[in-house]
């Protein structure tokens, strides 16, 4: 402020003091031509010069106090200022320069002035500097921001910007030029670092498989990689400031405007995928990531997509797919196949079985008796290979279904020390089963199962000693840590002839054993040890080995027992001193066959079995009749059968009335049958087919299934088509019987 009230004091003053001047100098004057004599007129004038002359001396001050004031002033501004100011005259030579030039030249102002400003520019750059500066003083016009470059004595090149206009004289004529100019070189290399930096950008983003592209808000294209310039075949001009619908087919641009527009209401990312391909291109399939982006005031200023072309995994998915229900349909034509098997190897074994049965109990003599157990000694032995092979399809399948039910694990011991005992004295060996340690009373486990497990183990120890003893240890191992569970454990030891350390890495994979020569020695598949492991895992343990090659293998097979919450823990003495649960007799079936006193319709195809099965029911004393086919037998059920209702849709889908029963779902044969025994699979009509047409026609007497096929699919179909029992061929005489007087005492107690 202070300044300015002294240019405002030193204007005030300066005034007065020219009008003073102005009084002093006009008074003679006035006073002559007001007729006053020269005397005076002189005197006034000499007075008024006395008077004015230091009048004018202090005009004169105060001038120059206001012009250095300026001159302070304006040399402040151009010392703090960037720009410096500079003038050429109409040679193009540099007449004034400010102190800043100074700094930015780095050279004296002596030495700028009387120069060019070429001459402190590189040599390639002086000569079109010079000749531009020659054309503005020819043609003069203003300009601005012309950038240069200068050499700096002391930091090498220099960026510079000047702007100027023409210094004009009364005739229009150019003197030279006026203007300002600054030193840009810092701004220079940043723009020159951001180019570098968007040129590695650009780089990076061209050497990305994927399609990178940038859009503004109209959905125009502000950018693009060359990976989307390869993909529709254009250059980066033909792309940048287009749109979708003048890239792409119709159909594709319209998605692909619909997910940008949704995403600009409501800003964030997005991913999705489509199909990607120019208006004449093949057409690809791609993922796609959007996302907005905002310019320096926050605001949504447009879209940033990674288009990632997915063709080969779809394909791969396609690919995989196919294999999936290619490798699904082997597995079917595997699972038919083994069925299939199954049941044209039970078939004739049911036959076999039963009829070397039927010559045990008739023969007398030595010679033919042995014969017929040698048959079904070897009927049995192939028996157990079809059940092995179809335990380990199921395993292998994940179709095996086990039950948890309680049992008793002494039970268990008696009878495995009853069944393998036979086979062990048969080699001259001696078996020994017996319990350390305290047991529960019971155990929640699947008996079959466990039973088929011990019958592999000591059955293979057995089988690879040729003498001294097989030892069996059962033991109760209880949970130790937090998450275990309780565990029965099975050792299996014997005299045998042991194996390698190679050879057991080998024992637990389905077909092979640990020396193939054992194989031609002792026989087998090799499925035993493997279904063993597989059945001990779904049981909740597993299976270890230990053995010394010529001295004997030791197995281990644990298992889960289940709860024992209540469960009394029973002591090898409290067992062995008369424990009923110990009598491996106590558990035996009656061998002497229930009474039948009954009709049985018996629906089986194959001459053999119809043979054996209906002698074994002839036998117990019922009355049998046979039919060939389902469709024979549903004609002997129900005698006013027609045979035009076999394609009557099936029971659970029909709508008509069922015919021909009466109320208490007799059929109106004149002599009514207690039990239908019925195979599956059979020419005309299967028994599924059969059973369903019954069912329909509503016949409410008991059916049971005895077929070849024992996978769970064909119990369920045939628990399904209406069956109330499943019995698997080979057929068990004892349990044939008894399942079928079980139902006739059913069927009694219903009608009292």
């Amino acid at each position: 402020m202070r300044p300015f009230k002294l240019r405002r004091r030193n204007t005030i003053i300066s005034r007065i003091v020219v009008i003073a001047a102005i009084t002093m100098a006009t008074t003679p004057v006035v006073l002559w031509l007001s007729g006053f004599d020269l005397y005076w007129t002189t005197a006034s004038a000499v007075v008024g010069m006395l008077v004015s002359l230091p009048v004018l001396l202090c005009l004169y001050y105060f001038s120059q106090l206001e012009l250095r004031s300026l001159s302070e002033r304006f040399h402040t501004v151009s010392e703090t200022a960037r720009e410096y100011v500079w003038e050429f005259d109409d040679q193009g030579q540099l007449v004034y320069l400010t102190d800043r030039a100074e700094h930015v030249f780095g050279l004296k102002l002596e030495e700028l002035l009387g120069q060019s400003m070429h001459e402190f520019m590189p040599e390639e750059e002086a000569f079109a500097m010079h000749h531009w500066t020659l054309g503005l003083l020819k043609n003069p016009k203003s300009f601005s921001e012309v950038e240069f470059r200068t050499i700096h004595p002391y930091s090498g090149i220099r960026w510079q910007q000047i702007s100027g206009e023409p210094i004009m004289d009364g005739s229009g004529k150019v003197t030279g030029y006026r203007g300002v100019g600054m030193d840009i070189t810092d701004r220079k290399l940043v723009e020159e670092a951001q180019r570098e930096n968007l040129e590695l950008l650009q780089t990076l983003l061209d050497t990305l498989p994927s399609a990178i592209f940038y859009k503004d808000l109209d959905g125009r294209y502000l950018g693009c990689n060359e990976t989307l310039m390869q993909w529709l075949d254009c250059s980066r001009e033909q792309i940048l400031g287009r749109t979708d619908h003048q890239l792409y087919p119709t159909d594709l641009a319209d998605i692909y405007r619909k997910y940008d527009q949704e995403l600009l209401i409501d800003p964030g990312r997005r991913r999705y995928e489509s199909e990607f391909g120019a208006v004449d291109g093949k057409r690809r399939d791609v993922l796609i990531h959007t996302a907005t982006f905002r310019n320096a005031q926050g605001h949504v200023a447009g879209l940033v997509s990674v288009v990632t072309d997915i063709s080969d995994r779809k394909q791969s998915e396609k690919d995989l797919i196919e294999a999936k229900h290619a490798a699904e349909s082997a597995s079917r034509a595997k699972d038919e196949f083994i069925a299939n098997m199954s049941h044209e190897f039970r078939t004739p074994l049911t036959a076999i079985l039963g009829f070397s049965d039927v010559l045990l109990e008739n023969l007398t003599e030595s010679e033919n008796f042995h014969a017929a157990k040698t048959i079904k000694r070897n009927g049995s032995h192939l028996l157990e290979i079809i059940n092995d092979i179809l335990d380990i399809t199921k395993i292998q399948a994940g179709k095996l279904q086990v039950e948890r039910i309680p049992c008793s694990p002494f039970r268990i011991i008696a009878d495995m020390m009853s069944l393998m005992s036979v086979r062990a004295e048969a080699k001259g060996l001696s078996l020994n089963i017996r319990q350390e340690g305290a047991l529960p009373e019971v155990i929640l486990t699947d008996m079959n199962r466990l039973r088929q497990i011990l019958v592999n183990l000591i059955g293979n120890a057995i089988k690879f000693t040729e003498n001294g003893r097989i030892d069996v240890i059962v033991r109760f191992l209880k949970g130790s840590e937090k998450g275990q569970t309780d565990k029965l454990e099975f050792e299996v030891s014997d005299t045998g002839i042991g194996m390698s350390s190679e050879q057991m890495e080998r024992i637990f994979k389905p077909f092979t054993q640990a020396d193939s020569s054992a194989t031609r020695r002792f026989g087998g598949t090799g499925l035993g040890l493997i279904i063993s492991h597989k059945l001990t895992r779904i049981l909740g343990g597993d299976v270890s080995v230990s053995s010394v090659l010529g001295k004997g293998c030791q197995f281990r097979a644990t298992i889960e027992t289940g709860p024992l919450e209540n469960v009394r823990m029973i002591e090898a003495k409290d067992a062995k001193n008369g424990r009923p649960e110990l009598s491996a007799n106590d558990d035996q079936d009656n061998d002497v066959p229930p009474k039948l006193d009954c009709r049985i319709l018996l629906v089986e195809d194959g001459p053999d079995n119809q043979r054996l099965i209906s002698f074994l029911l002839r036998k117990a004393g019922a009355t049998v009749e046979i039919a060939s086919n389902g469709l024979e037998g549903i004609q002997k059920a129900m005698p006013k059968y027609d045979s035009k209702d076999a394609d009557l849709p099936d029971r659970h889908n029909s709508e008509k009335d069922p015919p021909r029963v009466s109320v208490d779902g007799k059929t109106n044969a004149e002599e009514p049958f207690d039990i239908i025994l019925m195979d599956m699979q059979m020419p005309v009509m299967g028994g599924a087919q059969a059973v369903q047409r019954l069912r329909h026609a509503n016949y409410r007497g008991p059916i049971i299934c005895i077929s070849a096929h024992s996978t769970p699919d064909a119990i369920e179909m045939a628990l399904e088509a209406g069956c109330d029992e499943y019995l698997s061929k080979p057929i068990d005489k004892h349990r044939l019987l008894s399942t079928i007087a079980n139902y006739l005492t059913r069927s009694s107690v219903t009608k009292k």
